[in-house]
């Protein structure tokens, strides 16, 4: 069963394009493994997060976030993988070169098709996105919290127990200074 479970939020870190066409793009800050131990932290430690949640002004959203990271059992660790960090980044510095914020890429292109292309064939697929925040911390936190965005897609797919495999991209972003985008995928499928 395919799924693509797909939305946007507000956050992130920075990239710069690489100097040959399709080439990828070069990390400059280096706060992608960053994001993916603070989404490891909070998936190993909901209450913990939760508890750290309880900082922030109680809007509706930080309420629903707390609520639902105290109802969830520790998730396994997501490995870190090089096909979703390239289609992570490629999407970032698109987005960016091209002024927008969605899952659609300037060709067309969904989000499983660009990890399909660089071969990543799971039975679940995610994207996240996130611009303006300045650390991985801030990243994270915007998309467990999912302000004003219906459903919290982000938080769910960030804490799903499937989803196994991470890549994170950055880059610079003409309105919000930056956009990160984190691919998420299950295991894949065994060999055979």
């Amino acid at each position: 069963m395919h799924r693509l479970l797909a939305a946007a939020a507000i956050g992130c870190i920075a990239l710069s394009v690489g100097s040959a066409a399709g080439s990828r793009p070069r990390q400059s800050y280096g706060l992608e493994p960053d994001v993916i131990a603070e989404i490891n932290y909070v998936r190993a430690h909901p209450q913990a997060y939760a508890d750290r949640l309880r900082d922030d002004d109680p809007t509706p959203a930080t309420i629903a976030a707390i609520r639902y990271l105290e109802s969830r059992a520790p998730a396994p660790p997501l490995s870190p993988s090089e096909r979703l960090a390239f289609t992570a980044a490629r999407h970032a510095v698109d987005e960016g070169q091209h002024d927008a914020f969605q899952h659609t890429g300037s060709d067309g292109s969904s989000a499983a098709q660009r990890m399909r292309r660089a071969g990543v064939f799971a039975g679940m697929l995610a994207e996240e996105m996130a611009a303006g925040q300045d650390t991985a911390e801030d990243v994270v936190r915007q998309l467990i919290v999912d302000e004003d965005m219906p459903g919290a897609g982000h938080r769910r797919d960030l804490l799903d127990p499937f989803l196994r495999l991470a890549g994170v991209g950055c880059a610079p972003h003409p309105d919000y200074g930056t956009i990160c985008v984190i691919d998420l995928a299950s295991a894949p499928p065994p060999p055979g």
